[in-house]
């Protein structure tokens, strides 16, 4: 079944390691230097590109209204980026928030970042929406 919608916090959509952020952004609270050993253990002997482990690479047919969350400094913002792209060539209403100065996914930092609890009312309310749309 379709779901009504998707909320996503600073997602690695392609394990193929093909996104330029990767290579150019200062990540702290992600080890680029340890995606790789992380693949190993994940995929084992699956294709990097097998679209249950690398969702930019899959088909969306019809896709739910997306919102996605991702730091300008993220190492995966192009993740974050191309994913969007892929929903909106499937025909899908794909929102790409870029917020300044946050680490990686930020938003588990309420309490102790004020942005954390910006970016969950912004994801609550794009929920909110999204369900009151599909519930009519």
């Amino acid at each position: 079944e379709r779901p009504a919608a998707a909320y996503v916090m600073s997602p690695w959509t392609d394990m193929t390691m093909a996104g330029d952020t990767l290579w150019t952004k200062d990540e702290v609270l992600f080890p680029i230097a340890r995606m790789e050993e992380v693949i190993g253990y994940y995929l084992i002997d699956a294709p990097r590109d097998d679209p249950r482990a690398s969702p930019l690479f899959a088909d969306f047919p019809d896709p739910p209204p997306v919102l996605i969350q991702v730091g300008t400094g993220e190492a995966l913002r192009s993740d974050a980026e191309r994913m969007v792209e892929r929903l909106r060539a499937a025909g899908g209403d794909a929102r790409l928030d870029l917020w300044e100065g946050v680490p990686h996914v930020w938003q588990i930092l309420d309490g102790w970042l004020p942005e954390a609890r910006t970016a969950l009312r912004d994801g609550a309310a794009f929920l909110h929406t999204s369900f009151e749309s599909a519930s009519r």
